[in-house]
């Protein structure tokens, strides 16, 4: 019996959550919500940030966004954000620690394997860096999920 190979997590295209323009200028201890994403029945995704900071960065090893994954369980409501506009902590689904922050450069900062799931899902990050990004166009910042497929074909 002649048996097919199966790739698990096979990459698709990247997805930009967050422009630079969102960015901007977000001011420490205040969030950013995405537009809601659709499920493409990739289970899985790493979300990539690319940051700098606008007057000092943070010291090495300083927590810079928490990154949270609002599912829409029923594929149609998302979760509620409270008055501080976080969700439940239980949504956290990791953060995002700065090792070399720049005023001048940008900053890559990686989470792998948020488990995304089958229904649709906004993505929202907070700023807990204790500092501002930057408020210029010097360097283009973004957020953007990289998500999995699987699949079958030659291994």
């Amino acid at each position: 019996m002649a048996v097919t190979p199966f790739k698990l997590y096979q990459p698709t295209a990247l997805l930009e959550v967050f422009a630079h323009a969102a960015l901007k200028n977000l001011a420490d201890g205040t969030e950013l919500l995405s537009d809601p994403i659709t499920s493409t029945l990739d289970p899985w995704g790493d979300l990539i940030a690319a940051i700098s900071y606008e007057s000092t960065a943070p010291a090495a090893g300083t927590i810079a966004l928490a990154v949270y994954l609002l599912p829409a369980v029923d594929n149609d409501n998302f979760p509620t954000v409270g008055a501080d506009g976080l969700p439940q902590s239980s949504l956290l689904v990791g953060t995002m620690e700065s090792r070399a922050g720049s005023i001048t450069a940008l900053e890559y900062l990686v989470i792998r394997k948020i488990w995304i799931g089958s229904v649709g899902f906004k993505i929202l990050i907070s700023n807990v860096s204790g500092k501002g990004l930057a408020n210029d166009d010097q360097v283009t910042m973004f957020v953007k999920l990289q998500r999995y497929q699987m699949g079958s074909g030659s291994a």
